[in-house]
Formats: structure tokens, C-alpha cells, sequence
């Protein structure tokens, strides 16, 4: 029933005529199961709407984001996608890097890798979740850090712009990624095609698990 629940929050009489509302929601950290409550309520009094409650039930949970208030607008409209940027960390090999020298210009780096970021991630992936620190110095000692596979290409067009040497010095796939190698999980995202794509990060909530279901409780 999860797919009714869907179709139904991205029709044009859902939008226009009804509230969806967070009510509760908890995580079992021993199982993994998450659930969620949700209403769905009148938002105006010209066209009458039956109120609802739903239960949604995600199992294997790996990460619960953006669910600090009740009232889900602008982003009532609910969509599973099995590709997505918060995805890769789960789906793609992961690749540790190595980056030695100095950048001939540290602010047009730092620029060039935020915008890489935002054409290729959405600005799901925050600049902070690769590098731990901007400051010239890593870069003269060689730092490693880790990328999934999809910012490879980029990130080392950006080290030879920069005259910097850009190094994988290992990669990790399927099993060898170990807790991270989850290749059936999954994104259940609310959001608004009207606001934001739903590959652009706009602060859309969201849930990464293997599996949804949904029953009507109400």
C-alpha cells in the first residue's frame, strides 16, 4: 500500500486541498525498523477531505533526516528512487584518495570543488563529508580521504587545474566496503518538483532503508 499512499500525495487534489502531517516517529536501533505516523487533514474548509493515518514501516534503516517539524509542506510529495546521490555511499565503490602539493589559488579549490558538488551531488554531499579541513597545510603533508566513484573524474580534473597531485590509493567494493555495502537500499524523500528537484538538496526530508511498507491505521 506504500505505492497508494504516494500516488496519492502527488496528485493535484492532494496538493491543493490537504495538509500532511508528521504525528510521531521512532527507530529501533537493534532491528533497524523505523516507523512513521502520518495524518493527512483538511487545509481549508471549501472542499471537505477525509482524514486519514498512516503508518509507514522502513526496515534496515541507515539514516533519518529533516523531520524537525509536523507540518511536511513544501515537500508533502512522497517518491522511493533507487538512484540518488545519498545513495552512493551505499552502491558505489569507494575510492581512498590521496592529494599532495600546495594550490596555486585555495579560494578558486575551495570554489571549484563546491560547485563540483552541487552539479554532480545535488549538494546531498557536503563538502565537509570528504575533507576535514580547507587549510593549505593538508595538502602539503597528503591527506586521505575517501569519495564514492561518481566524483572521481571530477575532483581530479579540479587537482590538475591546481597543479596538485591526485592519487587513488585504494578502492573498496562490494563486500570489502564492509558496514557501508548495502546495494539494495533505497531513498523514500518528500518533496516538490515545484520547489526543487529531487536530486538538489533544499532540505527535503527524507529516509534511506532496503525496504517500505505502508498500512492504513485510521
Amino acid at each position: 500500500m506504500i505505492q497508494d499512499l504516494i500516488t496519492y500525495t502527488n496528485t493535484d487534489e492532494f496538493y491543493q486541498n490537504c495538509n500532511l502531517k508528521l504525528e510521531s516517529y521512532s527507530l529501533n536501533s537493534k532491528t533497524k525498523i523505523s516507523e512513521f505516523i502520518l495524518s493527512i487533514n483538511q487545509a481549508s474548509y471549501d472542499d471537505f477531505v477525509e482524514y486519514e493515518e498512516w503508518k509507514i514501516i522502513c526496515k534496515n534503516t541507515e539514516r533519518i533526516k529533516g523531520f524537525d517539524y509536523d507540518i511536511m509542506m513544501p515537500y508533502p510529495k512522497m517518491k522511493i528512487l533507487e538512484k540518488h546521490p545519498l545513495l552512493w555511499l551505499y552502491m558505489e565503490d569507494r575510492l581512498e584518495c590521496e592529494i599532495k602539493g600546495t594550490p596555486h589559488d585555495i579560494s578558486k579549490f575551495t570554489f571549484d570543488l563546491l560547485t563540483l558538488l552541487e552539479k554532480e551531488a545535488g549538494n546531498w554531499i557536503n563538502i565537509n563529508d570528504i575533507f576535514r579541513s580547507f587549510k593549505s597545510y593538508m595538502f602539503k603533508t597528503g591527506k586521505v580521504f575517501y569519495i564514492p566513484s561518481s566524483l572521481e573524474k571530477g575532483i581530479q580534473q579540479i587537482c590538475t587545474d591546481q597543479n596538485l597531485t591526485f592519487k587513488i590509493t585504494s578502492y573498496e567494493t562490494g563486500e570489502d566496503k564492509g558496514y557501508n555495502d548495502r546495494p539494495n537500499t533505497k531513498i523514500l524523500i518528500f518533496g516538490n518538483e515545484d520547489v526543487s528537484p529531487y536530486d538538489f538538496n533544499l532540505g527535503q526530508s527524507y529516509i534511506i532503508a532496503e525496504e517500505f511498507t505502508a498500512e492504513r491505521i485510521k
